[in-house]
């Protein structure tokens, strides 16, 4: 499984390709991806231990994409997009199973 899919980091197809490329050597069957689940309570943490850490693009990239349902839906759309097109590329798109999009 492979969430959560961090928006502005993991939800390009470079990225996307790169942990495809990881997995598929691995010898998996089925490849879940999910995107990040965070309720509004929980993004000042997320986005906070990701400042903590030093990952400001990061952290910048995740308020952003989470806080407004337009961006929401924006990032939704990107990790779909990048997910399927890395997975054509690298003939695995049978074994990608989306997990529902539901934001808690």
């Amino acid at each position: 499984m492979l969430q959560p899919c961090l928006p502005g980091v993991t939800d390009t197809e470079p990225a996307m390709a790169e942990l495809l490329d990881a997995v598929l050597a691995a010898g998996v069957q089925e490849i879940w991806l999910g995107p990040l689940h965070v309720g509004p309570r929980g993004l000042p943490d997320v986005v906070q231990a990701l400042h903590l850490a030093g990952l400001e693009q990061e952290a910048n990239a995740v308020d952003a994409a989470l806080r407004q349902p337009p961006a929401w839906r924006a990032y939704l759309a990107q990790l779909t997009q990048s997910c399927n097109a890395a997975a054509r590329r690298l003939g695995a798109a049978d074994k990608i199973r989306p997990l529902e999009p539901v934001r808690a």
